[in-house]
């Protein structure tokens, strides 16, 4: 089976105030590009949704963009739901990798080895655990073709799928880290100066 990254980056980032996108990140480039970049290295094929901020997100993107597919979602007003709707129905049969843009701490190392844990059962999906709770997960996901069909009627996201569906779990504890709001901002701010 194909795995495919998909990095979610079309939100409006509304909570922040600016497009967390385009923040500047420890090698001095925007967010999106310095993800990519971990995303690229694990040589699986990698698309960034785009959305709010489309043409600057692609701009930002331009020293990558011959070894990345960029889907636009047109509808990202109506939710991230949307952009992993636009990624399941631009890719039908490939198993799909979800992670957000604004999960910095994220690696390439641990991208291997979570693609490497979903590859010991393909078919079924692979959820990031935050911790030693196994109550407490979320993105990244991978999920597999099967699966994220049935997510055609829903503007909801994976999460209510997951929910009622079998998955398995990796830790992950780096992606409680995101930028959503100007605290989360001075956390990234000082990770980025240490």
């Amino acid at each position: 089976m194909q795995l495919r990254w998909v990095l979610l980056a079309a939100g409006e980032s509304k909570r922040l105030g600016q497009p967390k996108q385009l923040l500047k990140s420890q090698d001095g480039n925007p967010l999106v590009l310095t993800q990519a970049k971990r995303l690229i290295k694990t040589h699986l094929p990698v698309s960034v949704v785009t959305g709010a901020k489309a043409d600057e997100v692609v701009l930002a993107l331009g020293p990558l963009k011959d070894q990345l597919d960029i889907l636009h979602n047109e509808n990202w007003h109506q939710g991230q739901g949307s952009s992993v709707l636009k990624a399941i129905q631009a890719y039908p049969t490939d198993c799909l990798g979800f992670v957000l843009v604004d999960q910095y701490r994220l690696t390439t190392q641990w991208a291997n080895d979570f693609a490497a844990t979903w590859r010991k059962e393909p078919t079924t999906p692979l959820v990031t655990r935050y911790g030693q709770n196994d109550n407490d997960w979320g993105v990244p996901v991978i999920v597999p073709p099967g699966f994220t069909s049935a997510l055609n009627d829903s503007k909801k996201g994976l999460k209510p799928l997951l929910k009622t569906a079998s998955h398995n779990s990796f830790l992950g504890e780096f992606a409680v880290f995101d930028i959503d709001t100007p605290e989360d901002l001075e956390c990234f701010c000082r990770y980025n100066i240490s």
